[in-house]
């Protein structure tokens, strides 16, 4: 480590502006889709949107919460998408498994 550092003191200080002019180079030419704004298209988040539309549209119609859709996979129940309900019995399910998977002290 003592040779190379004594090998790096010994460069001159435009060798290491230089390499850093060249990092610098390089990490804008990597990133310049993300400077102009461009992003990367988020494919669960586009599949979240057309799994929960049936879901949504639902809520908005009759304002009551569906517990199966049909349009994933065959039918599927909703709490694995998105549920809006209030504090029931699987609030409290939900806890008691989380409880039961600490780690005893």
């Amino acid at each position: 480590m003592k040779k190379l550092i004594d090998f790096l003191a010994k460069q001159p200080l435009a060798t290491h502006c230089a390499i850093l002019f060249g990092f610098i180079v390089l990490s804008l030419a990597l990133h310049y889709p993300v400077i102009q704004g461009k992003v990367l298209l988020q494919s669960d988040t586009q599949q979240y949107k057309g799994m929960s539309r049936q879901l949504q549209e639902n809520r908005a119609e009759s304002g009551e919460e569906l517990y199966w859709i049909d349009n994933a996979f065959g039918g599927m129940p909703t709490y694995q998408i998105t549920l809006s309900i209030l504090p029931t019995n699987f609030i409290f399910i939900g806890n008691l498994l989380i409880a039961s998977r600490q780690p005893s002290r």
